[in-house]
């Protein structure tokens, strides 16, 4: 077992009297002085250099540290060296028998089983906010703007545009600007309570679509039947 793990904590001697302590581990009699404060953990790696028991929470809870102490599953970081005095501990490297390896430990080895050494690399492409552009009515009350408002905030809101981090990246134009649109530049184009459009416009978007793009549509007041 490799000695590297990545989330150990060395030992740090309390300064108190040593307390002698005996056990056995892997079939073997062991007598130790050890600092009272010591974990199992660390007696069994800095004293024993039986370095398969690994750490990684270090609360208990993950299982990089368990080992058998009498009979039972426990994690040995957070029980106390002088807990185990009398003990029959048992650790992954005890697993083996008249030198082959058992079947635990050839799945550790086969499928890198170690918990505290498990780190996976990538990369994350951060792209540029999405083009959405809006297009809105123009009237003597109301400018394309204003019609847009709640759609602009709800894709781009303001808190988010002034720190740099909003997803979305808004243009509003008049449904008049529409025909003359680059919509190519955009990823998506909405329609915001449009009046009926003309047939050569909605082909504009058909193509549009049809190429990729996003359309969405947000009906009001100006929506009228179309006569078949």
């Amino acid at each position: 077992m490799d000695k590297d793990c990545s989330m150990y904590t060395e030992h740090v001697e309390s300064g108190k009297r040593k307390v002698t302590l005996s056990m056995t581990v892997n079939g073997r009699p062991v007598v130790r002085d050890v600092d009272p404060n010591m974990t199992l953990l660390h007696f069994l790696r800095d004293n024993l250099k039986l370095f398969g028991t690994k750490e990684a929470c270090g609360e208990g809870e993950c299982g990089a540290c368990t080992i058998i102490m009498n009979g039972k599953a426990v994690t040995s970081c957070i029980i106390l060296a002088v807990e185990a005095e009398g003990a029959q501990i048992t650790t992954v490297e005890g697993l083996a028998k008249d030198g082959k390896l058992s079947i635990l430990q050839e799945e550790f080895i086969s499928q890198d089983a170690l918990q505290c050494d498990d780190q996976r690399y990538f990369t994350v492409e951060v792209r540029p906010p999405w083009k959405v552009l809006i297009v809105a009515p123009k009237d003597s009350a109301r400018k394309p703007a204003d019609y847009a408002l709640f759609l602009s905030q709800a894709l781009a809101p303001h808190a988010l545009r002034v720190k740099g981090e909003a997803a979305f990246e808004c243009k509003v134009i008049s449904s008049d600007a529409l025909t003359d649109a680059k919509l190519e530049e955009f990823g998506a184009v909405c329609l915001v309570d449009p009046r009926p459009l003309e047939p050569g416009v909605w082909q504009r978007l058909h193509s549009y679509v049809s190429a990729g793009g996003g359309l969405g549509i947000f009906l009001g007041r100006n929506a009228a039947p179309v006569e078949t």
